[in-house]
């Protein structure tokens, strides 16, 4: 779900307002939003899967699954293993 352009700016003008304290409360509030919604995904993908990512050098790698580790995903490619955080990946 994205937000609307409303959204943002609410988002936006709210964080113009905020002291130090309250910037601080909002970094942490963005950080356990954004570890969750990892978590979420990388519950959507099984070891064996075949998935795929982009590198910004060698572009779009593909592979399978190997291995979930604590906050990334094993992915063997013809390139080798690579971790790569499950918000990167997208089924193949």
């Amino acid at each position: 779900m994205a937000l609307s352009k409303k959204e943002m700016m609410t988002i936006s003008s709210i964080m113009l307002k905020a002291n130090p304290a309250e910037m601080d409360q909002i970094a942490q509030m963005f950080n356990e939003a954004r570890k969750l919604q990892s978590a979420q995904k990388k519950m959507m993908f099984a070891i064996g899967d075949k998935v795929s990512f982009v590198n910004n050098k060698q572009g779009l790698i593909t592979g399978v699954i190997t291995k979930k580790l604590r906050s990334n995903l094993v992915v063997k490619t013809e390139q080798g293993n690579w971790r790569v955080s499950p918000g990167a990946l997208q089924a193949a």
